[in-house]
């Protein structure tokens, strides 16, 4: 692995921190203009599929995506991905683009030592904090609540150790992290739109499939010990299902609330005691 590239990729991670811990917290359209534009900054090459890429999103045909995504797994090649997936987030893109960022950055601080890699797994740890307040200000729009509860547990489920590195950090590097959270969520609110992807796969979703006929499948999985005895079951996709949003005068007013207790949210989720300092491994 080149270390310039991996040098770059820090440098600008701080310098991106740095910007956003920095901007005053009232909204000002400049202002979030501004932020955006410096975390859109290219640092280096894209992707060689960039255009692929850029297809796959353009038809909503997301599967692929998170397959070719998640299937990058030269630290080079992630540090490519990395300027492409940033990009999407910072201009507004689905929960599924800050996914696949959190997870190459985790990926790369893991290949690397020193403070390189502590500042990348803090950045990581910062979007982490980023998607959670985005599914619970934005999963407001979603008609159906279900949706968005369901992408909360999700990323608790899949980052338990991204969180816990963030509960190891001392005081003053999680109140940098919890600053450039909450920073760009800011940025980033002016350009968010209704988002099919994190309204989609609740209760609704289900209900609409069975009801033009599908039939429930029983689904493997690995039980832990301690688990209760069942089967699991999973509903096919039959039907083109398009989620349905709130008007923006019932679920703008409750996001704007829910916007301000976000720094007194993420102190409180990274002030959680860990269990034991884990070491740093890789995510789904």
């Amino acid at each position: 692995m080149r270390l310039k590239p991996v040098i770059l990729a820090a440098v600008f991670t701080a310098a991106a921190s740095a910007t956003l811990a920095a901007e005053p917290a009232a909204s000002s359209a400049a202002a979030q203009a501004r932020v955006r534009a410096t975390l859109a900054a290219d640092v280096g090459p894209m992707p060689a599929d960039a255009a692929a890429l850029d297809g796959y999103v353009a038809r909503e045909d997301w599967t692929p995506l998170i397959k070719r995504l998640a299937s990058t797994t030269a630290p080079g090649d992630m540090l490519l991905d990395l300027d492409w997936e940033r990009s999407k987030v910072v201009n507004g893109g689905n929960l599924l683009f800050d996914i696949a960022y959190v997870n190459s950055v985790w990926k790369v601080a893991s290949s690397l030592r020193g403070p390189v890699a502590d500042q990348m797994r803090q950045t990581a740890v910062a979007f982490a904090l980023y998607e959670l307040a985005v599914v619970d200000l934005d999963g407001l729009r979603c008609k159906d609540p279900t949706a968005p509860a369901q992408k909360r547990a999700l990323a608790v489920k899949n980052w338990p150790v991204i969180f816990r590195y963030g509960q190891s950090l001392p005081p003053q590097a999680q109140q940098v992290v919890e600053q450039v959270a909450v920073k760009l969520e800011w940025a980033t609110a002016p350009v968010r739109a209704n988002d099919p992807v994190l309204c989609r796969g609740g209760v609704a979703e289900m209900q609409a499939n069975l009801a033009a006929g599908a039939k429930p499948q029983e689904v493997p999985t690995t039980r832990a010990p301690n688990d209760l005895p069942g089967k699991a079951y999973e509903i096919p996709h039959i039907v083109d299902y398009k989620p349905q949003y709130l008007a923006e005068t019932v679920w703008k007013p409750r996001a704007e609330a829910g916007r301000a207790r976000l720094p007194e949210a993420f102190a409180a989720l990274l002030k959680a005691p860990p269990a034991a300092a884990p070491p740093p491994a890789p995510v789904k």
